[in-house]
């Protein structure tokens, strides 16, 4: 799975992680705001953050262009 970011300026511009790295998958649909999928990526030895291989909390908003 593969996220880009359209703001050029912020740090992060992607995130990619394949599909069996995910665990604790949930969509969220608020009354109030963009849908987003919530779930844990496990991290990679030596991966974005550097650090050692561990658990990653990740939270994608859909806002447009895409349905979910």
């Amino acid at each position: 799975m593969v996220f880009t970011n359209s703001n050029s300026k912020d740090f992060l511009q992607s995130f990619s992680f394949p599909f069996f790295t995910m665990s604790s998958l949930g969509l969220e649909q608020p009354i109030f705001g963009a849908n987003y999928i919530k779930g844990t990526v496990k991290a990679e030895q030596n991966g974005f953050p550097r650090r050692k291989a561990g658990q990653l909390p990740q939270i994608c908003s859909v806002r447009e262009g895409a349905d979910v």
